[in-house]
């Protein structure tokens, strides 16, 4: 029977909610029959009320979805902690005595990467990589894994979860994805795996009981060590101040995005200074004095310190009036930068609509030698401006174009957007990047969608802009891009961070996809399935790499960057991801 912690929705549940929705609304008229194969339910014909799937099916679903929040909220916490402290106890409790194991025959070999400073080995296992035995085969394969570890900290992730019968009585199968992470004596080192669990039996009060597993196999391993940490934290000896940003925890009021951080050496000394807005503590533009130490240099650059809370926050640095330095845009002011380490407002001699908005991209589209502004937005932005009241598919826009600015000098601008064709199609747009995605040198534009299609715009010779599909299903639900050439072969690709959602690739593993037609559901896989890497081709195509080969599961993914970390001329990748936190006392990510 289930208990009333059935009902309490939490923060991680968001992506399942809304993927039930997403599969309820969508698919064929008629219904196969019922399908036990995988765990996936199909039953009762489609509802009157527009819903594709049964509330039978809705309820099953939701069922097994309540079992994979018993196992991660009562299971996985215990099974971290006797990881973490290498005791390794309840492990031992849940695996049956005569628990049939399957583990890596050999140790994964590490090979260095091209700085020397980092190794990485890894592989998806087959049986013949495997030796079976028993539940000590298992516990002694991980104490070693856990062994180099003198400091360690673990994650546990539920992938899969497949009940054996449909009213959820028997065994059920699961997939868990394992990481370890932390140093040892020899300096960095990390640990992934994913293993198959079979339950003789899920119920909630599962984490009380013993002996429940009766099979474990090994399905992959990562391992990952270097020499050395390529960063330390220096924020409390740095001159920068983050105790009095805003929390949600702490505030009445929940704000998605309360600010950012931008940087530019806006004084031309040779170091990078950095800005910050914030929803709550205004705007800060900090110094860098050399030798990683900042000074607040708000007030005495001439910037509005604007404490008071403000509608949005959204900054950006950008060689507006083409004089060598950077100006400023913060939110609805307009500061040119003088030259002498101060700001003049000068928002009243400006046409710019400093209106709301999720973020700004600086090129010059039309190598005019003027740096123009792409404006991307989630919503209305406008006074009269409204979004559709409903989006009935990913394919559909909201209906708010983002805005591209032609830069005429004398702090002008023109509103080209129709003309160059350039609004992204109605798109929830939380950030665009330009960059070369030919070799005509003419920049391009790459504007995520959140909820749709994300657009690559071709730059052509007359100011027109042509769309280029970049990938074959639709491309997730995106929230962050970057461009580099990833593999240095001289052609710049593309990163796109999208949301990965543990709760959707269940859901979809329990859903009987036959009852949708197959083009539909790939869209509706591609919204749970991650990140996306595009390599660029030689015929001016985009290949997309194949997930195994890159990290997809990051999370809820905002702002990655390429960057080369450890100085060996290949890119390495940053890629952040970001939610609200589940625990009162922690900060929001």
């Amino acid at each position: 029977m289930l208990t009333s912690s059935r009902q309490q929705v939490t923060l991680r549940q968001i992506a399942a909610i809304a993927l039930l929705l997403l599969l309820a609304g969508c698919g064929k008229s008629s219904s196969p029959n019922h399908n036990q194969s995988g765990g996936a339910v199909a039953t009762g014909e489609a509802q009157a009320d527009g819903q594709i799937l049964s509330e039978d099916i809705r309820k099953h679903v939701w069922d097994v979805e309540h079992f994979g929040f018993v196992l991660e909220a009562t299971v996985f916490p215990r099974l971290k902690s006797s990881l973490n402290d290498g005791s390794l106890s309840y492990w031992k409790a849940i695996l049956a005595e005569d628990c049939n194991a399957a583990v890596p025959d050999n140790d994964v070999p590490l090979v260095p990467l091209a700085s020397g400073k980092v190794s990485f080995g890894g592989t998806e296992l087959n049986a013949e990589q495997l030796r079976n035995g028993h539940r000590d085969d298992f516990l002694n394969w991980l104490a070693t894994l856990r062994k180099p570890f003198t400091e360690c900290k673990s994650s546990l992730g539920l992938v899969r979860l497949l009940p054996d019968n449909e009213d959820l009585t028997g065994a059920w199968t699961c997939v868990w994805r394992l990481r370890m992470a932390g140093r040892s004596l020899d300096g960095p080192v990390e640990t992934e795996v994913e293993i198959k669990v079979r339950l003789r039996e899920l119920h909630d009060d599962i984490s009380e009981q013993k002996d429940w597993s009766d099979s474990i196999t090994v399905l992959s391993h990562q391992h990952m060590t270097a020499s050395q940490s390529f960063f330390a934290e220096t924020t409390a000896d740095s001159g920068l101040v983050s105790e009095t940003r805003h929390d949600n925890w702490s505030s009445d009021q929940f704000v998605p995005n309360t600010g950012g951080v931008y940087v530019t050496d806006y004084d031309l000394d040779g170091d990078q200074d950095i800005f910050v807005d914030d929803h709550t503590d205004g705007n800060r533009l900090y110094r860098n004095t050399g030798n990683g130490i900042f000074e607040d240099a708000t007030i005495a650059a001439g910037i509005d310190a604007g404490e008071e809370t403000r509608a949005w926050a959204l900054a950006c640095w950008a060689d507006l009036d083409n004089d060598g330095d950077d100006d400023l845009i913060v939110e609805d002011r307009l500061y040119d930068n003088l030259g002498n380490g101060k700001f003049a407002d000068i928002t009243s001699r400006t046409n710019l609509p400093l209106t709301p908005a999720t973020s700004y991209a600086v090129a010059d589209y039309d190598c005019d030698g003027r740096l123009d502004l792409y404006v991307c937005h989630s919503g209305a932005y406008r006074i009269g401006q409204h979004t559709r009241a409903r989006v009935k598919w990913i394919d559909d826009g909201l209906g708010i174009d983002n805005v591209l600015l032609r830069n005429l000098g004398n702090w002008q601008f023109e509103d080209v957007t129709e003309s160059t064709g350039t609004g992204a199609g109605g798109s929830s747009c939380f950030t665009a990047i330009w960059l070369h995605a030919n070799q005509d040198l003419r920049p391009d534009l790459f504007a995520i969608n959140e909820f749709g299609v994300n657009s690559l715009l071709i730059n052509s010779e007359d100011g027109q802009f042509n769309e280029l599909d970049v990938d074959p299903i639709f491309g997730g639900f995106s929230m962050g891009a970057a461009a580099g050439d990833y593999n240095n072969d001289g052609r710049t690709d593309l990163y796109v961070a999208n949301m990965y959602s543990k709760a959707g690739n269940r859901i979809l593993a329990n859903v009987d996809q036959t009852r949708y037609p197959p083009e539909m559901f790939r869209k509706i896989e591609e919204g749970t399935r991650g990140s996306k890497l595009y390599a660029a081709q030689p015929d001016g195509n985009f290949r997309t790499v194949p997930a195994r080969n890159m990290f997809a599961y990051v999370g809820w993914a905002y702002g990655p960057t390429f960057a080369d970390f450890d100085n060996d001329g290949w890119l390495d990748l940053y890629a952040t991801a970001g939610f609200k936190s589940e625990e009162r006392g922690k900060p929001d990510g």
